[in-house]
């Protein structure tokens, strides 16, 4: 698995945003579904707020970006 040394904060956005869809469903657009999702895949709760630091908010926002694109 990548690291989050690897790759930019912005790099993560795509595969951290599908993993809090997952937990969206039973915990909402949440800063709780958002750590979650990211420590599933490897992040800590710093770096999550580095990749969205607009919070479930901006979270959202680029995923229905990702979807009309």
């Amino acid at each position: 698995m990548t690291s989050a040394d690897d790759r930019i904060p912005q790099e993560w956005r795509d595969d951290l945003v599908e993993a809090i869809m997952i937990h969206a469903a039973f915990d909402g657009w949440t800063w709780a579904a958002m750590n979650r999702a990211g420590t599933e895949l490897g992040l800590t709760q710093g770096f999550v707020r580095l990749v969205f630091p607009g919070g479930p908010l901006e979270a959202i926002d680029h995923m229905m970006r990702r979807l009309i694109a």
